[in-house]
């Protein structure tokens, strides 16, 4: 089992055609498949490419991966279906454990299923030109009929549209890309605007009038758009906005982290809040690690509205609402919006936006 020649195609690809053609031609659907070990031996490879390509085949449905039993050939590859879709994922399906894309992703298949269609998963690499190139790949030979994207990023927006530049772009929904910033393309975004608004006038009708706003830095359509909405409020109120008032947190891995550095960083301000808006509900296990660590409790009691957040989720003493955007109505609305571009050579852009809910703390 040997690579072939293709000097064009990146070390990731080859590694991955050379599987596929393999799994078609020399494996039974059943049959256990050499380790990753052995892969990358008889491939001439380093073990973790051969480890990615596998994680992709996974999430493809090609192949099952079981602890202590082995991997094992669930599909030929010539068996997969026209009529199937891909989602594009911002990491790794398994490691989807996010209040925002483990709803999304689950409500994206299932709608797919009940609609008959095949959906498999692509993301989560490092490298974003592999991803688009694969996406192009699996869209051109019609396997795939296109792709629900749900990477909000800014900045993978920039470099989808500059790899597609001149060529063939496959059918696209955007999800959590706001039709206010990207009018060129299909998408399905939630209210922002509205949901911020809720959760200040909220906040304002209990007498608060210096109010905070923390947020990982705003390099997300729905970051972008819940701080531009923060300083509108600001603005229609007539209120004296402080720019201290405002945390971005960036350079972190997780949200964990920003929400650790954000609000230590508000602890440690002279600048006194009556009440704090958070963007994301990631953040709030920060402030728990903050807790934990014996920091001066007062200084995080202030009243909060949270985007997403869930009661019972550990702050309901401070949480007095929260933003809570319709998720699973956002996968499946893509899946339905996808279907329609079906066979369509052109159509004006597809443009849905979701309305958000205050959830008051009972």
């Amino acid at each position: 089992m040997m690579i072939k020649n293709q000097a064009i195609k990146s070390k990731f690809e080859q590694v991955y055609d050379s599987l596929l053609e393999n799994m078609d031609k020399k494996f039974k659907v059943g049959d256990r498949l050499p380790t990753e070990t052995e892969l990358a031996e008889l491939l001439s490879v380093n073990r973790m490419t051969v480890a990615k390509v596998m994680s992709v085949l996974k999430q493809e449905g090609y192949v099952k991966r079981g602890q202590g039993t082995g991997t094992f050939l669930i599909a030929k590859p010539q068996q997969t279906v026209a009529d199937g879709i891909i989602t594009f994922l911002p990491y790794s399906i398994d490691m989807l454990h996010d209040p925002f894309f483990t709803p999304l992703a689950n409500a994206v298949a299932c709608e797919a299923l009940r609609l008959g269609l095949v959906n498999s998963w692509v993301g989560g690499m490092d490298d974003r030109k592999n991803d688009f190139t694969r996406l192009q790949s699996l869209c051109s030979d019609g396997k795939y009929q296109g792709v629900i994207i749900t990477d909000p990023r800014v900045s993978v927006r920039e470099s989808w549209r500059e790899y597609f530049r001149g060529q063939a772009e496959p059918r696209s929904v955007w999800v959590g890309v706001s039709p206010k910033i990207e009018k060129s393309v299909n998408c399905v975004d939630t209210d922002q605007e509205t949901g911020v608004f809720g959760g200040l006038e909220f906040l304002f009708a209990q007498g608060c009038r210096r109010i905070g706003f923390l947020s990982r830095a705003p390099d997300t359509y729905n970051r972008i758009e819940r701080l531009r909405s923060y300083k509108d409020f600001h603005a229609y109120k007539k209120l004296v906005l402080d720019e201290r008032q405002i945390v971005l947190i960036d350079h972190v891995q997780s949200m964990k982290e920003a929400g650790y550095a954000g609000f230590k960083r508000l602890a440690a301000s002279e600048l006194q809040m009556d009440a704090m808006l958070v963007a994301d509900r990631g953040l709030l296990d920060g402030l728990q690690i903050l807790c934990q660590e014996g920091h001066e409790a007062a200084k995080f009691n202030l009243p909060m509205v949270v985007f997403d957040y869930q009661f019972s989720g550990g702050f309901d003493r401070q949480v007095l609402a929260a933003i809570t955007q319709p998720i699973e109505d956002l996968g499946r609305t893509a899946v339905n919006m996808l279907t329609q571009l079906f066979g369509e050579k052109a159509k004006p852009p597809l443009q849905t936006v979701l309305k958000s809910k205050l959830m008051l703390r009972d």
